[in-house]
């Protein structure tokens, strides 16, 4: 699979590549399908390789493979006719998908030399700081264990030195090819395709994320005051990038989560819920620490639903079980899917499997859960959860950011470092220096995956609530709360996160339920304190 040679690929080039989907009247739709699967599931295998045994990525190979499938404009153009002219919603739906696809994969194409390289930099890199090798895709993970604190400035230093050497040329390059092919199929830019494609409307969703930027700046600056005095001894005003992962690390907890009691107790939750992880072969669980693995957890979905791989590199302590718990509930989803189509199996909005995966890690910020499953006491859980909801606050607050960054950055706003650095400072009330910015705000590019994300916390919020309803607060115990998920779950991505909201007898998403799931939580750690969700107030101090 990983050899093919190059007279291999010009023969399916030349034999299929120009034929296998054309005919006289347009193209074989399911064809396409059946070729777009094949490809996903090469590219998946290569990126699983590649961040669980740092091998060379083969994107670009793979491609070239596929080549045929991904350079057609007219094939783009013919799926936008028949989106036009489908009566049938499921249908233009399922069209609409493979629109979308097809664009990105278009660029992908285009982009395939380049992500070989920005993954082997990352995969392969290793940082000399102070004659200590440490490798690029660790460093993270050192950020979040270490106490010395010259070493974390040292190591963030010496990734950003990296980071605007060699990957920050890659990856503008990379954000010129998105526009370039936007505007080939008739967008002004990547930021307004993307709007155009999701069931979100972004100036909506960008209203939500200054709603809540305001709303909860209070409580999280409450959180990182007191963690920045307790963990790191300094005051708020000065807590730098560097120090902020050190902030979440929860040591004083540890007895609570032993490396040995992980995976058991997630066999224990799911068993709960009528569902054996022991009889499940589509699922593989790989937890082994080896050096060369990447550590952010990660599932990936070779074949939907027969063949769902999860890696999870443990680091210490409450965010491994976070962790595994989080890429399980990926998995569970996509090992459950039914629906036959390839586009509501395997594309469609990723904001519904986030909310499945949400669901699960966020037991861990469920004080009944933390009573009767990890034998927390009332007072050790109210503890922990301020921990917790500093850490949920603060990627809650930096994905509203993100996405906020992300429409100046692919609208072709010129420095949009600057709007990273404000955007950055606002949510995470950490200075920000200009080259500091300028080493992160490429690397912090998802391509607008912050809109899954935002979409998952509404979605999971209304989710939670729901199952409480049905099934009481001990619904992670009860087999019907499983019946329950995996009804959906066998729904794969048919339906946008907006329709499920409606399905579970909401509106449509909207914010409140998750404001006032983190006041619930607020309340619960400070037995009550009245102070909650009210105006913010103070600036970032450099």
């Amino acid at each position: 699979m990983r050899d093919r040679g190059f007279l291999r690929a010009v023969l399916f080039l030349a034999l299929a590549g120009l034929t296998l989907f054309c005919s006289g009247k347009g193209y074989d739709l399911e064809k396409i399908r059946t070729r777009a699967e094949a490809f996903d599931r090469e590219v998946t295998l290569s990126w699983y390789e590649t961040d669980n045994y740092g091998r060379s990525s083969r994107l670009a190979e793979i491609y070239q493979d596929y080549e045929g499938l991904f350079t057609d404009p007219r094939l783009i153009r013919f799926v936008q006719r028949k989106v036009a002219e489908e009566p049938i919603p499921r249908e233009r739906r399922r069209l609409e998908y493979l629109y979308q696809y097809l664009i990105e994969e278009f660029a992908g194409q285009k982009c395939k030399e380049l992500d070989d390289r920005i993954l082997d930099i990352q995969a392969q890199e290793e940082l000399d700081v102070g004659g200590q090798l440490v490798a690029f895709r660790d460093v993270d993970g050192e950020l979040f264990n270490s106490s010395d604190r010259q070493w974390r400035r040292d190591l963030y230093r010496a990734r950003g030195d990296v980071t605007v050497s060699k990957l920050n040329p890659l990856l503008f390059q990379r954000l010129e090819i998105q526009r370039e092919t936007c505007r080939e199929f008739g967008y002004a830019d990547y930021a307004q395709f993307q709007d155009q494609m999701r069931s979100s409307d972004f100036d909506q969703l960008a209203g939500l994320c200054e709603e809540l930027l305001y709303r909860t700046e209070l409580i999280y600056r409450e959180l990182l005051r007191e963690a920045a005095d307790r963990v790191l001894k300094l005051p708020l005003q000065e807590v730098r990038v560097f120090d902020r992962p050190r902030l979440f690390r929860g040591q004083s907890f540890d007895e609570y989560f032993p490396r040995n009691r992980m995976v058991p107790l997630l066999q224990d939750i799911f068993r709960d819920m009528g569902i054996d992880l022991t009889q499940q072969p589509n699922i593989d669980l790989d937890v082994e620490d080896r050096p060369e693995k990447e550590p952010r957890p990660a599932c990936y979905m070779i074949s939907i639903p027969t063949d769902i791989r999860v890696l999870v590199k443990p680091m210490g302590g409450a965010e491994d079980y976070e962790s595994l718990f989080h890429e399980m509930g990926h998995a569970e989803h996509y090992a459950h899917v039914q629906v036959p189509e390839y586009e509501f199996r395997v594309l469609g909005e990723s904001g519904v499997t986030e909310a499945f995966a949400f669901l699960l890690e966020n037991l861990f910020m469920d004080e009944t859960f933390l009573e009767t499953k990890l034998g927390m006491s009332a007072e050790a859980a109210r503890s922990y959860l301020r921990q917790a909801l500093l850490s949920d606050l603060s990627s809650l607050r930096y994905y509203c950011s993100l996405f906020l960054f992300e429409r100046a950055l692919h609208s072709g706003e010129e420095e949009p470092w600057w709007r990273y650095r404000d955007l950055w400072e606002r949510a995470r009330l950490t200075p920000l220096s200009l080259p500091q910015a300028e080493m992160g705000y490429l690397l912090a590019n998802e391509d607008f995956y912050s809109v899954n994300y935002l979409e998952a916390w509404l979605l999971e919020a209304q989710l939670r609530e729901t199952l409480r309803g049905e099934f009481g607060s001990c619904w992670f115990a009860d087999p019907g709360a499983g019946r329950f998920l995996k009804r959906l779950w066998a729904l794969g991505s048919e339906k946008p996160v907006g329709e499920l909201a409606q399905e579970l007898g909401y509106q449509g998403l909207d914010a409140g339920v998750l404001r006032r799931e983190i006041e619930r939580l607020y309340q619960f750690a400070e037995k009550g304190s009245p102070h909650l969700m009210t105006e913010p107030v103070g600036e970032v101090q450099r």
